[in-house]
């Protein structure tokens, strides 16, 4: 197996990690309000806030590695555009409408805004609603690619820069900002990047080592000095721990055949898991299950099973396929 394959299986297994946290942290839900409604002090609540500053980073990292994986021809900005197009927005009438409705109108769900008028559906094609907020900003992010690239500007190029000014942009912007979730977009933008330059810049253990302990050390150093006078320290020490994170997870390499089989049924885990996390809950108690651990273990089963199952009967059909799964037609 040549090394490309090795680090292709590693990225696939981190997909898989990503989903694994994702559905985790949708299972268990916020404290008292949503998922299991646990207490704040449950283990279970303590593990889902740790890893709070992986998830998404992880997501978008990995998008920001693929693309340079792929990359992206001169003149060929149009083209891409519309893929995207497809790949990102379309779920966002086809699951993101859907989603809103059954959450709004069915006891199921654990929070409603009792708004059923049409505006408020179709309202999630410009504003940041659950967990699709990411598909603005990520098509945010390749939009500004495909701009930066029909002028000739060359991302791979000047990715350090970009990087930087990412970081810059990331705590400069309010975090209320809805509108085509831009607070999400300024939020994910600096993983997408840091995943580039990975991607182009091969790490030596060594090095990596070295940049793990630097790292360490400027984390401790944020929270016990510069939290007291730095207004944007939340902001500042979650990315510095973000990355820290990050690099350490592309750099051990991990490649679990498990995790990489879940890794390739992402993007479907990522649209669709809020629906068999519900199903999944629904089922437990039905039965008279409440043991927050089953639910976990059960509810992550689930989706994982459900969503490779909705997404090979989704590809048998090639208009199904790109309506629904934002695949090309084939």
């Amino acid at each position: 197996m040549s090394s490309t394959n090795i680090k292709d299986n590693s990225i696939e297994t981190l997909r898989g990690l990503a989903c694994i946290l994702l559905i985790s942290f949708h299972l268990v839900g916020q404290p008292g309000l949503t998922g299991l409604k646990l207490d704040t002090e449950n283990f279970l609540v303590t593990l889902n806030a740790f890893f709070e500053n992986i998830r998404m980073p992880l997501f978008t990292f990995l998008s920001g590695y693929v693309f340079c994986y792929r990359g992206m021809v001169r003149g060929s900005e149009l083209k891409i555009l519309i893929g995207k197009s497809k790949r990102l927005l379309l779920p966002l009438i086809s699951v993101g409408i859907p989603f809103l409705v059954i959450q709004n109108n069915l006891s199921v769900s654990n929070l409603s805004t009792y708004d059923s008028g049409i505006l408020y559906y179709i309202s999630i094609l410009w504003t940041n609603k659950a967990h699709f907020w990411f598909l603005h900003a990520i098509f945010l992010v390749f939009l500004i690619l495909v701009i930066l690239s029909y002028f000739d500007f060359n991302v791979i190029k000047y990715r350090y820069i970009l990087f930087m000014i990412s970081v810059l942009i990331s705590l400069i912007t309010p975090q209320d900002i809805k509108f085509l979730s831009i607070s999400g977009f300024s939020y994910i933008l600096p993983f997408f990047m840091f995943g580039v330059i990975l991607y182009e810049k091969k790490i030596s253990s060594n090095i990596a080592r070295y940049v793990l302990i630097i790292g360490a050390i400027f984390t401790l150093i944020i929270y016990n000095s510069f939290g007291y006078y730095y207004q944007e320290y939340d902001k500042l020490s979650d990315l510095v721990i973000s990355l820290i994170c990050l690099f350490s997870l592309y750099t051990f390499c991990m490649k679990f055949r498990l995790l990489a089989y879940i890794g390739g049924y992402s993007f479907t885990i990522y649209l669709y898991h809020v629906f068999f996390i519900v199903l999944s809950r629904i089922l437990l108690r039905q039965v008279g299950i409440y043991n927050e651990y089953v639910h976990l273990v059960f509810g992550i089963a689930v989706t994982i099973c459900l969503s490779k199952f909705l997404h090979d009967m989704l590809s048998k059909n090639g208009y199904l396929s790109v309506f629904f799964l934002g695949q090309q037609k084939k």
